[in-house]
């Protein structure tokens, strides 16, 4: 679990600190979040709110930060609007810890 911690920790900085891209920057100054790696990285990142049940702290301590930090980095509607569904999906979790995680 320590593993995941430390890798959800550098994911959440990468898109923390990620440039938001626009026409004036230059090509190394470019935008790390891209769609195909939103499209990527979701899936795992959201199946790990499942972790609730082993470990609530690392999830909201962890995963949480990081999804939002997505979100906020994708900067798109059309990268926010799966992303939400695949995180609204959990609610419908049989366990509690799980749905709590995903309202977070």
């Amino acid at each position: 679990l320590e593993l995941l911690r430390l890798v959800t920790s550098a994911l959440h900085k990468c898109f923390q600190y990620d440039l938001r891209g626009n026409a004036t920057q230059s090509a190394i100054n470019s935008k790390f979040v891209s769609k195909a790696r939103v499209e990527l990285i979701r899936p795992s990142l959201v199946k790990q709110l499942s972790l609730s049940e082993l470990d609530t702290d690392y999830v909201h301590a962890c995963v949480v930060p990081c999804i939002a930090q997505l979100a906020a980095a994708a900067g798109s509607d059309v990268l926010w609007k799966p992303l939400n569904n695949h995180v609204l999906m959990t609610t419908r979790d049989p366990a509690a810890a799980v749905r709590l995680s995903s309202l977070k």
